[in-house]
């Protein structure tokens, strides 16, 4: 009777041994998961930043464009993203900055690091190595701006996997994730 009392209690030390290790394994998976969730939500963030930009551009001229330079004149929406690990901007230049003093070649955030208005890190694998217009070509070919609309990406790489986090927003602030790089 003894025999098989400490063999239960075996059982049982030996049952619960395996679910805390169960347990510690998950719970350890999802708290990884919080820094890239923060990153996640810097990228939002500069979406975030963009809508206000483009809203304050819209009620200075009518209309919506896809120069991105130009929103540092309405909104200094970059100061806190001045150096930043997030690409975003338009596939397409729009034809609705013509006539206003507005460039539409400047258009993604790769021309603008070229032009000194924004800086990417010297060295970082969260930075996509493609250039902005491989990735955004891909994954929303339509991005672009027109006279009452616009719809941008924006994009970066939360750990160091293939994988890219990609968000698009429209000019209603519509924010959808549709490469979601924390659950890959």
């Amino acid at each position: 009777m003894e025999k098989k009392f400490l063999r239960i209690i075996g059982i049982v030390v030996a049952l619960g041994f395996i679910l805390t290790l169960v347990a510690g394994y998950f719970g350890f998976k999802s708290y990884q998961k919080f820094p890239l969730k923060a990153r996640q939500r810097y990228n939002v963030g500069v979406l975030h930043d963009l809508h206000k930009a483009y809203q304050k551009q819209f009620e200075k001229i009518g209309h919506y464009c896809t120069d991105l330079s130009k929103l540092r004149d309405v909104v200094d929406f970059m100061t806190g993203h001045m150096n930043t690990e997030v690409k975003f901007g338009f596939t397409k230049a729009s034809e609705s900055c013509e006539g206003v003093g507005l460039s539409p070649a400047n258009k993604d955030s790769d021309i603008l690091a070229n032009r000194s208005y924004i800086n990417y890190p010297e060295s970082s694998e969260r930075l996509p190595k493609e250039s902005f217009q491989e990735v955004a070509e891909r994954f929303c070919p339509e991005c672009t701006a027109t006279a009452k609309a616009y719809k941008i990406i924006a994009f970066s790489n939360l750990d160091s996997d293939e994988t890219l986090d990609v968000w698009v927003m429209d000019q209603d602030k519509k924010i959808l994730n549709i490469s979601n790089d924390v659950e890959n």
